[in-house]
């Protein structure tokens, strides 16, 4: 089949699409060779209420469905339909309007795809309601972290403001080579010599507000086999550390006198299926992780905001009103991101950071600062192979209202 027969195939069903329809669409496209599949071009021919990525994923993902499960559920909903349609036909037959009987099935057909698309939308809301109550329940079964209150500490008031990085933990890597060597036990410490580190900065300079900007990559995720040959832990165990090692070291700034707020994005190696092509940037890990550490931490002053442009992407204003955007990096281009976040939001970003390249630099574009993280993992076997030396660290950033900047490479290696 080619192109041109394929849609006279789409238009054999005369714009009438139900589930199983779609799936027979869909598997029917993926036929033709692959230089002739343009996805956004058929959701947009097919005029459905669904992104190129998305119908792309749901295809493939119940290619495998039984058809004849499919095919009998669909007819118990033709069935119910078909008395409807048979009393309406029964009301037209004297003038054999066959026309409006063709206007009711197809304002049943439709109906019925809301209905089903309604109905799925409450089993993902039903299912993700499951999974948040499980943390909940789990995290209300833990020791209640150490109480940070220090009341000899002075609180600030002037708008000096620091932005600290955090990225690329990648809890379940273990790698020993002549370079670097990381477990669980040294991302321990080198989450809390970043806290240390943090909490020192804050103090010395009189910060009155800490933005903490979860950066992503905090567990290595199951996005590559020769990551899971080095992982030391499953994803499901791996999340549960990696939550557990930042809410303590979260928990260690709460000491602060200072407002503390929190901000996450999406990244790659915590997404939830393996194939890059197959994905949805919102079906990520992160959600997990950021749903524990609002429940561990939930009394104490750390704020959690919900601010993002989208899932992958963040943009807020300090307090000297500088524009701050950040990301995790693997949907960024470093050299053009100035150019694509002006275009996209049409206002200057005065400040982009982002982590996944486990080299820190900072760049300048027309003014504005580009800056990318360390990693907190260091020299693993992937980037050893590269030849990509890098020391573990981590970036903080303190901001005055004299226009001053102060830019700290924490040093993680222990």
């Amino acid at each position: 089949m080619n192109k041109v027969e394929f849609y006279q195939f789409v238009d054999s069903f005369e714009g009438i699409y139900d589930e199983v329809t779609l799936l027979t669409i869909g598997k029917k496209f993926r036929e033709l060779p692959v230089k002739q599949r343009n996805w956004k071009e058929l959701v947009d021919y097919l005029g459905i209420n669904k992104s190129p990525d998305a119908f792309r994923t749901w295809v493939y993902r119940n290619e495998d469905l039984a058809e004849d499960l499919l095919a009998e559920r669909d007819a118990i909903a033709e069935d119910a339909s078909m008395k409807f349609v048979k009393n309406q036909k029964e009301d037209i037959a004297q003038t054999d309007d066959e026309k409006a009987f063709r206007e009711d099935y197809k304002i049943i057909t439709k109906n019925r795809d809301i209905l089903n698309a309604y109905r799925k939308t409450i089993r993902d809301e039903a299912r993700i309601e499951v999974l948040r109550d499980a943390v909940k329940e789990t995290v209300s079964q833990l020791n209640a972290l150490p109480d940070m209150t220090d009341d000899m500490l002075e609180n600030y008031d002037g708008n000096v403001e620091a932005v600290a990085l955090l990225s690329d933990l990648h809890i379940g890597v273990e790698c020993e080579n002549f370079y670097n060597k990381y477990n669980v036990a040294i991302a321990t410490k080198r989450l809390n010599r970043w806290a240390l580190a943090v909490e020192k900065y804050c103090i010395r300079n009189g910060v009155s507000r800490l933005n903490i900007l979860n950066l992503g990559d905090l567990i290595h995720g199951l996005i590559h086999v020769s990551a899971r040959l080095e992982q030391q832990y499953d994803v499901v165990e791996q999340i549960m550390i990696a939550s557990e090692l930042v809410a303590n070291a979260l928990n260690i700034l709460t000491k602060l006198p200072c407002e503390i707020i929190y901000r996450s994005v999406t990244d790659n190696h915590s997404r939830a299926v393996a194939n890059l092509h197959e994905h949805i940037e919102k079906e990520n890990f992160y959600r997990l992780i950021d749903w524990y550490l609002q429940e561990r931490l939930k009394d104490t002053k750390i704020q959690f905001i919900n601010d993002n442009l989208d899932d992958s992407l963040g943009v807020f204003t300090l307090l000297n009103g500088k524009k701050f955007a950040f990301a995790h990096g693997h949907l960024e281009n470093y050299n053009a991101s100035f150019q694509n976040l002006v275009g996209a939001t049409r206002e200057f970003i005065d400040y982009i950071a982002m982590g996944h390249f486990h080299s820190e630099k900072m760049k300048t574009f027309q003014g504005a600062k580009v800056y990318v993280n360390g990693s907190i993992v260091g020299t693993e076997q992937y980037a050893l192979s590269k030849r990509l030396f890098s020391k573990p660290c981590q970036t903080l950033l303190i901001f005055d209202d004299l226009d001053n900047e102060l830019n700290i490479s924490i040093n993680l290696d222990i």
